[in-house]
């Protein structure tokens, strides 16, 4: 039952993505919806999530294991370890433009436990929540100017971020259309429109 799966999710994943920085300071309620909207992946030795150019459609969550960030001119330079309680691909689900295509590969060491949250659903979260959209936005800022500065260190990530982002919210759907398709889909199927 859903409301079983969802006490289940709560126990286990809301400790966790209460102490990630992205979503620390935001609303209790809004860790809950966004908790109840996260999947499980289990990777293996060896397999990656996702490569360089990939577009991006998820962000990840470490529970267990350890990760390679790989890039230089062969993709195959360590760059960074990501380990638990870490998070990556998180500015690219964000709506940032110029940041929609993953900027380098992630690979896993051994046998490593993420989960995975959607673009959509944490944007069909967000919009709920206000205050919790402006803390994660302002994160969001910083960790594109920490990036920035990292990308000044190390010669072989160059024009890997750009520097001037502008955050901008999905658009809420219109009322008109909304309505519009309610009639749509009310009307009897067996009658031509």
């Amino acid at each position: 039952p859903f409301k079983i799966k969802t006490d289940i999710a709560l126990d286990v994943h809301y400790d966790i993505l209460r102490k990630i920085e992205l979503f620390r300071k935001c609303e209790s309620n809004m860790i809950k919806d966004v908790v109840i909207k996260l999947r499980p992946m289990l990777i293996l030795p060896g397999d990656y999530i996702f490569r360089k150019g990939d577009l991006a459609h998820e962000m990840y969550i470490v529970n267990d294991g350890r990760l390679q960030v790989l890039g230089g001119v062969n993709s195959d330079t360590v760059i960074n370890y990501v380990e638990k309680g870490s998070i990556f691909g998180e500015i690219s689900i964000l709506g940032i433009p110029g940041y929609y295509r993953r900027t380098a590969d992630v690979k896993s060491i051994g046998f490593s436990n993420l989960f995975a949250l959607r673009k959509t659903d944490l944007w069909d979260t967000l919009p709920n929540y206000p205050e919790s959209q402006k803390i994660i936005f302002r994160k969001v800022k910083q960790l594109i100017k920490d990036k920035s500065i990292f990308q000044n260190r190390h010669p072989f990530n160059k024009n890997m971020f750009d520097v001037n982002p502008i955050i901008k919210p999905r658009p809420n759907t219109p009322e008109l259309f909304k309505t519009t398709m309610k009639l749509i889909n009310n009307l009897p199927k067996d009658k031509p429109v």
